[in-house]
């Protein structure tokens, strides 16, 4: 079967899909969709689905430490310009605002988290210390 994307197109389009959280984030695959030249959902879904022993998705591990280390240097650079716009007092919203994606699509693409999370316990006393008589 002839297809219109190379296994190395298909495995970008599986790297897009990763770095916004797909399947977690249910519109991930609508956002790789809307880009000029993308498969439609239905395909995205399908080479997902394949992706563990695709060609496609064998592509995909290996370009992934290339596309983490890019954005590792991407996000280096954006530093960088935000250290020197603190300098000049200049806004940085919009730098912070891409260095907090930036380390967000290198954590999913690591399979590290992309938020703090805490867990809160609480330690209740045994239900028998309370039903038992005091002394």
């Amino acid at each position: 079967m002839f297809s219109k994307f190379s296994d190395e197109q298909k495995a970008m389009f599986l790297l897009q899909l990763e770095t916004l959280n797909y399947p977690h984030n249910e519109h991930a695959l609508l956002e790789v969709t809307k880009r000029v030249g993308a498969p439609s959902r239905k395909t995205l879904r399908r080479w997902w689905s394949e992706k563990d022993t695709s060609p496609e998705g064998k592509v995909a591990q290996h370009k992934k430490p290339d596309l983490i280390a890019a954005l590792a240097d991407l996000l280096h650079l954006h530093i960088t310009a935000a250290t020197e716009a603190v300098q000049g007092s200049e806004d940085i919203r919009a730098l912070d605002v891409g260095i907090g994606i930036l380390v967000d699509k290198i954590q999913l693409l690591s399979g590290k988290p992309t938020g703090a999370v805490a867990i809160q316990v609480e330690y209740v006393n045994d239900w028998r210390s309370e039903r038992e008589p005091q002394d």
